[in-house]
């Protein structure tokens, strides 16, 4: 697969973080539609908001529901980095980008001799997949 330079993942990602964004404002129950309709006045209309979305309770409910305990056939050691990075926090954060944002991205770094995991929200980051590998480019 060619590469396609870090300005087509900019613009990528820059055509997807809007909605992204408001799918994190549907689960803090903060977004409002706009009505453009006409036959409702205007001082009517604007008495009620409807708020779309996921409520907190039903994400957090499903994210509660999952449950990571480790690797099979661990030939790399992820176990052991993973256990090392607080894994109770680190797949919370983890299932909810995904849930919320319909991916999520988890960058490995290594600092002072100890590999560090962070997960990366989906409008914070994009890349493209290798059709063969299913893996990341």
């Amino acid at each position: 697969m060619e590469y396609k330079g870090i300005d087509y993942l900019r613009n990528k990602l820059s055509h997807r973080r809007f909605r992204v964004n408001m799918r994190y404002k549907q689960y803090a129950m903060k977004y409002h539609e706009n009505d453009p309709g006409i036959t409702i006045p205007l001082e009517i209309r604007n008495q009620y908001h409807a708020v779309l979305g996921w409520c907190a309770k039903g994400v957090d409910s499903l994210a509660d529901r999952l449950v990571f305990r480790d690797f099979d056939n661990d030939d790399f050691k992820v176990n052991e980095i993973f256990h090392d990075n607080n894994p109770d926090v680190f797949f919370d954060s983890a299932v909810l980008s995904a849930l919320i944002g319909s991916c999520s991205f988890v960058y490995i770094s290594k600092a002072d001799d100890q590999i560090r995991l962070q997960v990366i929200e989906a409008s914070n980051a994009t890349g493209i997949i290798d059709p063969i590998t299913g893996l990341l480019t």
